[in-house]
C-alpha cells in the first residue's frame, strides 16, 4: 500500500524550500499515479483527524483532505499562499478572479481550469478562485499549501454582493466556536 504518511513527511521537508511549490506538485504527480494512493488517503482519515481537519499543518506547510460533495460551489477565496491540488476521485473545476481596481476592487472573472481523478492544479499565492463539484459523484482531493493556512488571515468574498469578508475557518468547515473548544 502506498505510504501515505512518508509521501506527507517528504512534502513538509520541501514546502519551505524556495522551489517548495515545484517540488511538491512533482512528488503529487507521482503520488497520484501510485497504486494505492486514494485507498492510503482515505484510510488516513478513518484513522480519525485533527479538530483543525488537517492531514498536517506547520508554519510551512498544511496538507488537508477535500472531499466536496455533487452540486457544492465555494464562495471566491484566497489563501496567500501556493497550493497544489491533487485529485484522486471526481474533478474538481475552479474559476479564478482577480481584483479590479476600476470597480473598486471588485472581482473580475480572469481564467478557468479543472482538474480530473489523476490530475493537479497549481496555484500562485495571488490566486483568488472558487471550487465546483458540477459532477454526479463526489470529488475527493488532498489540498497542499506552502504555509499555515488555517492561521494565515485570508479573504473570502461574497458570490452574491461581491463584499470582501475575512475567513472564518470554523464557519468554512461548518463549526462553532463552541465545537472547537
Amino acid at each position: 500500500m502506498f505510504d501515505f504518511e512518508e509521501f506527507l513527511r517528504s512534502c513538509a521537508e520541501v514546502a519551505g524550500l524556495p522551489d517548495g511549490a515545484a517540488r511538491t506538485a512533482a512528488m503529487a504527480r507521482e503520488a497520484l499515479v501510485a497504486p494505492g494512493f486514494g485507498a492510503a488517503v482515505q484510510a488516513r482519515r478513518e484513522q480519525g483527524m485533527p479538530d483543525d481537519g488537517t492531514f498536517v499543518r506547520t508554519a510551512t506547510f498544511t496538507a488537508l483532505p477535500a472531499d466536496v460533495p455533487p452540486g457544492t460551489l465555494s464562495p471566491p477565496h484566497d489563501h496567500r499562499m501556493w497550493a497544489v491540488i491533487a485529485v484522486y476521485e471526481g474533478q474538481e473545476d475552479n474559476v479564478f478572479y482577480a481584483r479590479d481596481p476600476e470597480a473598486h476592487d471588485a472581482l473580475r472573472e480572469c481564467g478557468r481550469a479543472s482538474a480530473a481523478a489523476g490530475e493537479l492544479l497549481e496555484l500562485g499565492a495571488e490566486a483568488i478562485h472558487t471550487i465546483a463539484n458540477t459532477r454526479h459523484g463526489m470529488l475527493r482531493a488532498v489540498h497542499f499549501y506552502g504555509g499555515d493556512l488555517i492561521g494565515t488571515v485570508r479573504s473570502v468574498w461574497d458570490a452574491a454582493t461581491g463584499e470582501e469578508r475575512t475567513l472564518d475557518w470554523d464557519a468554512l468547515r461548518g463549526r462553532t466556536s463552541a465545537d472547537a473548544s
